[in-house]
């Protein structure tokens, strides 16, 4: 604050002289606050912690305040005693970086501070464990019997067993998959879908412990107006989709027609690609398949899993035709191995060489198909099969 200034003569005020004790007093304090190493200038304010607790540890946060140093690496940070030393970004309003994978005390409330200089604030946040991610896959199996001749207007009731095949317990989400629909819409075959538990109950996710497989009840009422449609349930991982989500084989429903029904006690289910495969497993409409390279071919395998001793013959086609498909020979045979003898509880790795020979016609025409692959037991006649959709794609 200026003062005025005197003259000889001028008579000094009690008040004037006041002013000139209390700047004086606050240059003092000013003096005394930069020889502790402090600062005058405004503390830092925590308001809010994004996103809303409670916290796990290894996560994302954003603190967001004011006056916090800029960069942000000037401010001294930690929770629960452990210093944050690396920050993803940072102003005088917000900060943000991962929590620390081990705070002591916790799963429990841990102290966030923020640090400049001698001021500070602090936050209590209620920390808990760190999310374990799932590993491996689910598995979708179509246990629907036999559902006759199907016609508009009508009621089918398909059974799923879901086995969640992963290092610990996940939760799913369910959701109905409709492709290559004929006569109604995608969206008119889900308005017309339920999903039900296996005492009836509506269900939308369910956590599922390995080794503990659930049963999904899926109601579908035919739209009247409906020729054909691909119908597929899929298991959506909620904390792994990428590596653990599947879908059930595709089921083809055509009114008029009797649906094919593929026998329980063999599963088939399409293996992972290595890291140098040219083919690629892909979620097409929200179904797992496979994306080849056009005018490239490539091995792609499948698991068969059997619950019946046996002889069992092996079998691949595409449909409805192969159009720029083929599936290669080799010792006569488009899969091998063509036939081998199992028994209850072993499996077989079968394979096809696919080769895609149409050049590139763009996204609005990738050769979409459906690759079948059946496995039929010798004696006892019964078949099962798995389908999938097979489309091109451009290699990058």
């Amino acid at each position: 604050m200026p003062f005025e200034r005197v003259k000889p003569g001028d008579l000094i005020t009690a008040n004037l002289f006041n002013r000139m004790l209390t700047s004086l007093e606050d240059l003092e304090q000013k003096v005394d606050a930069l020889s502790r190493g402090g600062s005058t200038s405004p503390g830092p304010v925590i308001i809010e912690v994004q996103p809303s607790g409670p916290y796990r540890l290894g996560q994302e946060i954003r603190v967001v305040g004011r006056n916090f140093a800029d960069p942000a690496d000037f401010n001294d940070v930690s929770i629960g005693g452990v210093p944050i030393v690396r920050f993803m970004s940072g102003t005088s309003t917000q900060l943000a970086f991962t929590l620390p994978t081990q705070i002591p005390g916790t799963p429990g409330p841990a102290r966030l501070v923020v640090r400049n200089g001698d001021r500070s604030d602090s936050i209590e946040l209620q920390i808990i464990e760190a999310l374990q991610m799932p590993r491996g896959s689910v598995l979708v199996s179509n246990r629907t019997p036999d559902l006759g001749v199907i016609n508009a207007g009508a009621t089918l009731n398909y059974i799923f067993l879901v086995d969640s095949q992963t290092t610990i317990a996940e939760t799913y989400i369910f959701e109905p998959q409709y492709t290559e629909a004929v006569g109604a819409t995608a969206e008119e075959w889900k308005a017309r879908t339920l999903i039900f538990d296996d005492e009836g109950r509506p269900l939308t996710s369910r956590s599922i412990r390995p080794g503990t497989p659930i049963t999904v009840q899926v109601r579908v009422i035919v739209p009247l107006t409906a020729t054909t449609v691909n119908f597929a349930l899929r298991a959506k991982s909620i904390n792994n989709d990428t590596e653990v989500s599947r879908s059930s084989q595709v089921i083809p429903i055509t009114v008029g027609a009797r649906q094919p029904v593929s026998d329980p006690r063999t599963t088939i289910t399409l293996r992972n690609f290595g890291g140098a495969a040219k083919a690629r497993r892909a979620s097409i409409d929200g179904i797992d398949g496979v994306e080849m390279p056009y005018q490239d071919q490539d091995l792609v395998r499948f698991d068969a899993t059997f619950t019946v001793n046996g002889t069992y013959n092996y079998s691949a086609a595409i449909e409805p035709e192969p159009g720029a498909w083929t599936l290669i020979a080799t010792a006569g045979s488009v899969i091998s191995p063509a036939s081998s003898p199992e028994t209850a509880g072993s499996s077989e790795a079968l394979g096809i060489t696919l080769r895609l020979n149409a050049a590139n016609a763009g996204s609005a025409h990738p050769e979409r198909r459906m690759l079948v692959i059946k496995a039929r037991h010798s004696t006892e006649n019964f078949e099962s099969f798995t389908r999938i959709p097979i489309q091109g794609y451009v290699r990058a």
